[in-house]
């Protein structure tokens, strides 16, 4: 089981902090080290390499890796190619960095911040609120399923495998048992990715806040199991006396 899998275990990371973003998440990143030009370096830095690693990566939002150029981007970002070369060898290893900005920040960084939301309950209908709202508009998931090269896809393969696991132990929070964690945290993310399909394939005017509050709320209702009964909870309601 991948490294995420931990978070949202009873006794793991659960400490009060603010409340994470809807969309888009942010953790610092190494400066792409294995792909600058030894000696043959040209240019000065001018940027760092996760700035171009987020120029590369809005280009994919926008249009999938073939978008990525390295000259345009040069352009857009006001630097020359010089630029680029002191932080990358070549094109490819910018794509690479992007897809790695990507799966470190969307992946790895925002299921760390929703693992500090204490109510595991709460942590589901986050995550169902926001994949609703990130349906809605262009997304670095959307532009990468239609990339059959291997690269891409082992790093969608990883983030299923990452974002599984962590639904996984939301759901073994909720005090489901271990065959049903994994089976609803299955089905969320089939539904994650559906809403992430149908509207590539479908694209259709975007709903409006009104129906995006009902989604949402149809969705929660769908995916978040009713809170087991217990003498406490009986005793709340006045049931147990």
């Amino acid at each position: 089981m991948c490294q995420y899998a931990e978070y949202g275990k009873t006794g793991g990371r659960q400490a009060a902090g603010p409340q994470p973003g809807e969309l888009r998440h942010t953790v610092p990143m190494a400066d792409h080290a294995g792909g600058r030009v030894g000696t043959g370096r040209r240019g000065r830095p001018g940027l760092t390499a996760e700035a171009w690693a987020e120029a590369a990566l809005t280009a994919i939002t926008e249009a999938g890796p073939d978008a990525v150029n390295v000259e345009e981007l040069a352009r857009e970002l006001g630097v020359t190619k010089g630029s680029f070369y002191w932080h990358y060898a070549s094109r490819a290893d910018l794509i690479a960095a992007a897809l790695t900005l990507w799966e470190q920040r969307d992946t790895g960084g925002y299921l760390a911040e929703i693992a500090d939301i204490p109510d595991p309950a709460d942590r589901l209908r986050r995550l169902i609120a926001n994949a609703v709202r990130l349906s809605q508009r262009r997304n670095v998931y959307t532009a990468l399923s239609q990339v059959e090269s291997e690269p891409v896809q082992a790093v969608l393969q990883r983030v299923a495998e990452q974002r599984i696991a962590f639904l996984t132990g939301l759901y073994a929070d909720l005090g489901l048992p271990p065959q049903r964690a994994r089976l609803l945290a299955r089905l969320a993310y089939a539904t994650y990715i559906g809403l992430m399909r149908i509207t590539a394939e479908a694209p259709a005017a975007p709903l409006s806040t009104k129906d995006l509050e009902a989604l949402t709320g149809e969705a929660t209702r769908a995916l978040l199991p009713p809170a087991p009964v217990t003498s406490r909870s009986l005793r709340e309601t006045g049931e147990l006396r």
